[in-house]
């Protein structure tokens, strides 16, 4: 028999239409899964390809002739013959189509290598294709293309995807008919060969997401799953790809439970056995040591995003794991490094106020434990219990450092300006703190003990004090003198400023005022009346033409031109505050505000008593026999503190001097041999007056930026004036994706802006065998 030629579209011949054998869909039956506590991994036989119709045939023949790739014949295989009709109808610009049966494949053979003309040419045979032992045109269907007409062909022709996937693309079927979840999965870009890669686009396409991520995928279906909701599953169910989901959990998690719950309980409690001593045997048939579920959890856990849906995930394992019959069993030590369910907060705040209350005394430990757990994602649901015993362990420290002063002013002023003055501000702000706790009746022993300590701090004080003989040096310090010596300066004084809000008031001007500001505190003469003691003459401040003396409500309603013109050529400006406490503190603000903005000028911030000279019975509107009184009194050590607040403005765009702490990489190596690494980082400045503490996200990533490691969370808030004390060390787990990389990146950023500080390039060399990868 010759060769059956059919032209190419030019001169085409049309046939007599006959009854065509209409494609039949298959019947695609849909599971609706069980409850999610039993639903069960489950393999779905292939539906059978259901046929397209043939004007999609012809514009997939077109498109394989058109791409410069597609090659110069097609074979088409159609074995029932379904299109035998259609083909000899069909018009494809400059294709020759050819039709080839059993019976003369040879003569088909010698057409294509001998007779035919150059040029595009399809071959279509209404017949099964043979075996290749039978097939004479073996050898030139490795060199030319074969099409099929079903439907996953037809989408495997469309999207480019390879052979290999026909499986996957006949069981996915359902999703390439959706329009939206087609689109959605052609919308992540090239599709690789791989199953894993296929079974993860269509899962991602599915749950909307608007990237391909597994991990993403299972937050999505437990997220749901922990409200009672499964809208993603019963999709994939329905669409037939649900099997791929728990496929994936065994490749990626190596998860082989029964469901929902199981892989929730598999994924957290992995978590916690890299932290926990010993997870209880209950627990033992769901915790494994896989660095994918790590680090899956961890950044799960502090996600910012998904807190609240973290959450209410770790609540609904916590309850039906019975984590609430376990707490009595651990030890503060057990769960410090814990944080995947929020109980273990109420285990360490239990265990630090049974420790505080019982009296032992190690405070530094105990605000080391509050200063570690502050990193914790869980801790703003204990922020107040936190904070109190953090209070209570400054305020109970403080008591004791008292002790070793030595009775000579110098030295109480010294200590007291330092650290002594925080005792009644940390008994204060541990009561308020206190109101914010969950459980403030637990913390009634401590409140005792916090009393106690003041008022036996303050006697301590006292007694200190009274025990420095009267021929004590004094460390004064008068404004106006200094006003007459040095540079011209602007003078503001309250007579309610102690030293302790001073410096509460210095620490908030470093954050906020442009310039250097600095807290220096002296000593008042404790029974020698100021205005007794001889003083040089001030002739400039008798002319009263170098002196301008205020009240605040006169400089707060000047404006700025009318201020800059009021203290020209003054040697100084005294300002008073209001002698009201509940006014004093906001004038202190506002004035100081207002007098930064003159740049040529010092401002110093005191209290009255201050000022030595007779001028300041004016300022402070009192008679000369009242401030002789007021200062024969017999003056405690917080009312003998004076302080002085130093300004020195900046030009209106410089920066505040105070800035956040860094942080640096203390290891030498850039090279990642181990899926457990430890790196250690230094805090460079202790915190103080000028820097303030930084909170810090660090985690690996990829050169694409995907995240391949656990994240740490920790606060460089040290104030150790000891280098060694400011070292921190980091644990980083590596999930088993990385191990195909060759560099990484260490990503540092400011957990509070999300600004990247810095991006540390690593290399990685991590072992082959996966015995070594599923143990860190």
């Amino acid at each position: 028999m010759g060769v059956e030629k059919i032209s190419a579209s030019t001169g085409c011949k049309k046939l007599k239409p006959s009854a065509r054998r209409t494609a039949i869909p298959a019947e695609r039956r849909g599971r609706i899964p069980p409850a999610p506590n039993a639903l069960r991994h489950s393999r779905r036989e292939s539906p059978a390809p259901n046929l397209m119709n043939f004007s999609e045939i012809k514009k997939a023949l077109a498109s394989i002739f058109e791409r410069p790739s597609g090659g110069r014949i097609v074979f088409w295989y159609d074995g029932e013959g379904r299109h035998e009709e259609d083909v000899d109808a069909l018009c494809l610009d400059g294709v020759q189509v050819v039709k080839l049966r059993r019976n003369n494949q040879f003569a088909v053979k010698l057409f294509i290598e001998e007779e035919a003309p150059p040029g595009r040419m399809l071959v279509y045979s209404p017949e099964p294709r043979p075996c290749a032992r039978e097939n004479w045109l073996s050898d030139a269907i490795l060199y030319s293309r074969v099409f099929s007409s079903d439907e996953a062909s037809i989408y495997m022709l469309a999207l480019g995807i390879a052979e290999e996937l026909r499986e996957m693309v006949e069981i996915s079927l359902p999703i390439f008919g959706s329009e939206k979840l087609a689109g959605k999965f052609q919308s992540y870009g090239p599709i690789a060969s791989s199953k894993s890669s296929f079974r993860l686009r269509v899962l991602s396409a599915v749950c909307d997401l608007p990237k391909p991520s597994f991990d993403c995928v299972v937050r999505t279906v437990l997220i749901e799953f922990s409200i009672g909701e499964r809208a993603c599953l019963n999709r994939m169910a329905d669409l037939g790809v649900d099997s791929f989901f728990f496929s994936m959990a065994e490749e990626e998690y190596g998860f082989y439970g029964d469901g929902l719950f199981d892989l929730a309980a598999s994924l957290l409690l992995s978590h916690l056995a890299a932290s926990l001593p010993a997870i209880p045997d209950e627990w033992s048939r769901y915790a494994t040591h896989n660095p994918n579920r790590y680090v899956f959890t961890d950044s799960f856990l502090k996600d910012r995003q998904l807190k609240k849906e973290y959450g209410i995930l770790a609540g609904f394992a916590s309850n039906e794991l019975g984590l609430e019959s376990f707490k009595d069993s651990w030890m503060l030590d057990d769960v410090l490094d814990c944080e995947t369910f929020k109980e273990f907060d109420q285990i360490i705040v239990k265990s630090l106020i049974k420790c505080i209350s019982c009296g032992a005394q190690e405070y530094s430990r105990y605000l080391a434990v509050i200063r570690k757990r502050k990193a914790s994602p869980h801790f703003s649901s204990f922020e107040g219990s936190y904070l109190a015993l953090e209070s209570a362990c400054e305020c109970l420290g403080a008591a004791f450092s008292l002790k070793n002063l030595e009775s000579q002013a110098s030295s109480l002023l010294a200590g007291y300006s330092k650290e002594l003055y925080k005792q009644r501000f940390f008994r204060d702000k541990f009561f308020f703190n206190l109101k914010n706790s969950s459980n403030p009746e637990e913390f009634s022993e401590i409140s005792k003990m916090v009393e106690s300590a003041c008022h036996a701090y303050e006697a301590e004080l006292i007694s200190k004090w009274s025990l420095l003989d009267d021929e004590s040096p004094c460390i004064s310090y008068d404004l106006l003198e200094q006003a007459a010596n040095d540079a011209a300066m602007i003078i503001i004084v309250s007579p309610t400023l102690s030293f302790a809000k001073a410096a509460r008031l210095s620490e908030k001007l470093n954050q906020s005022l442009h310039g250097e500001i600095s807290l220096e505190a002296f000593l008042s003469e404790k029974k020698e009346p100021a205005s007794a003691k001889r003083r040089p003459e001030l002739p400039s401040w008798q002319k009263g033409d170098s002196l301008l003396r205020l009240d605040s409500s006169q400089v707060l309603g000047m404006n700025e031109s009318e201020i800059a013109s009021a203290f020209k050529l003054k040697k100084a400006v005294l300002i008073s505050c209001g002698e009201s406490p509940e006014k004093a503190s906001a004038e202190l603000e506002e004035l100081i505000r207002r007098m930064s903005g003159i740049p040529s000028l010092e401002i110093r911030v005191a209290s009255s008593l201050n000022l030595a000279s007779p001028i300041s019975s004016g300022l402070a509107k009192k008679s000369p026999s009242s401030v002789t009184q007021f200062s024969q009194m017999e003056l405690s050590l917080p009312e003998a503190a004076l302080p002085v607040i130093r300004i020195k403005a900046g030009k209106p765009g410089d920066k505040p001097k105070t800035k956040k702490t860094s942080v640096v990489l203390a290891d030498l190596k850039r090279k990642l041999t181990s899926v457990t690494t430890f790196l250690s980082f230094f805090q460079k400045e202790p915190v103080d007056s000028a820097h303030l503490p930084l909170r810090l996200r660090m985690y690996f990533e990829s050169e694409g930026g995907e995240l391949v490691s656990n994240v740490n969370i920790f606060s460089a808030d040290s104030a150790s004036p000891i280098p060694e004390e400011r070292f921190i060390k980091a644990r980083f787990i590596f999930r088993s994706a990385a191990f195909q990389e060759k560099s990484f990146f260490l990503s540092i950023e400011d957990d509070i802006s999300g600004l990247v500080i810095e991006r540390l390039p690593f290399r990685a060399s991590f072992p082959s065998t996966s015995s070594e990868t599923n143990a860190f």
